[in-house]
């Protein structure tokens, strides 16, 4: 398992043959790239997108074209991630469906990061997956657990009395409990290594990463956590196995996927109008900031809303 490289960049900056030649992207990513975008654009245009684009090695961040070099980092590429995310849930009924790369890739895409960022944060908050309560089955080794046999079973009766064909035993389950702890770690790292930095996570909030991982997941990794997803009723292991097991299952072998806008000026402006619908009256923004003024070329100046 190999960290993942981020690159931060900016839109309109460099073109597709650019990113190529600085060693950014391969020349074999380009028709997928091309694909994508889903609109005709020539590889020395500039290339206007903002969002991520992920590789099999590589997240690149593009920001909008107002952001300053100082502020292409890590910590601002998660607050930029959220912003997308409102964007996307908003496009339906206030932005412009083809401003947003909105597909079945990047509907992955986005809901891999809302997993990622699920699970660091359950690691951080509440540690790695425990399990220490006894197990009750009617498994072959264990001691009789008679309260559960009695309430679950109905007995055969003979003379010398009732008789519980099958009891139930209680034992601990050591073995799979490590083993799940072995998975847990396995995507804890995975989902760090890709996500973490632009997700604003630091190898201080995940310390278990530190001491152990594991370069290798187990075989049969998600029978394993739905098996014990179904002997597991604290809410949050229940939650935390069930986001292990959607991390699985979203895995794909896509070498180029990406989820972002091209028009991120119409997208932001959209999204402004729709939650400041009267911008010019609001109490608040209204003495915060100024109308702009706009001058024709004829030289006369006007405000708007005058």
């Amino acid at each position: 398992m190999r960290k993942v490289e981020t690159v931060f960049l900016r839109e309109g900056d460099l073109s597709i043959s650019e990113l190529v030649a600085l060693g950014h992207l391969t020349d074999d990513l380009l028709p997928c790239l091309l694909d994508e975008i889903g609109y005709n654009i020539r590889v020395d245009e500039k290339f206007y997108f903002v969002g991520l684009i992920e590789t099999t090695n590589k997240i690149f961040i593009f920001f909008p074209k107002i952001y300053g070099v100082s502020k292409m980092d890590a910590k601002n590429s998660a607050s930029l991630l959220k912003l997308l995310q409102l964007i996307t849930q908003r496009q339906n009924n206030s932005i412009q469906a083809e401003t947003t790369l909105s597909d079945s890739k990047a509907a992955i895409t986005s809901k891999r990061l809302k997993l990622a960022h699920r699970i660091m944060a359950n690691a951080r908050d509440h540690g790695l997956l425990k399990f220490d309560a006894p197990v009750t089955s009617n498994k072959e080794r264990g001691v009789t657990n008679w309260a559960v046999t009695i309430a679950k079973q109905t007995p055969t009766h003979s003379t010398d009395g009732p008789i519980y064909l099958s009891p139930y035993l209680q034992h601990r389950s050591e073995d799979i409990d490590r083993e799940i702890e072995k998975i847990h770690l396995y995507i804890l790292k995975e989902c760090f290594d890709r996500y973490g930095s632009i997700l604003n996570f630091n190898a201080r909030d995940l310390s278990m990463l530190r001491d152990q991982y594991y370069e290798n997941i187990l075989p049969n990794a998600q029978s394993k956590l739905r098996g014990k997803l179904r002997e597991t009723y604290d809410s949050r292991k229940q939650s935390a196995l069930k986001d292990c097991i959607d991390w699985l299952n979203l895995k794909t072998g896509d070498r180029l996927a990406l989820y972002g806008t091209r028009q991120f000026h119409i997208a932001w402006e959209t999204l402004c109008v729709n939650l400041l619908e009267n911008f010019s009256n609001h109490p608040v923004f209204s003495s915060l900031t100024r109308p702009p003024i706009w001058t024709t070329k004829t030289g006369q100046a006007y405000r708007d809303w005058e």
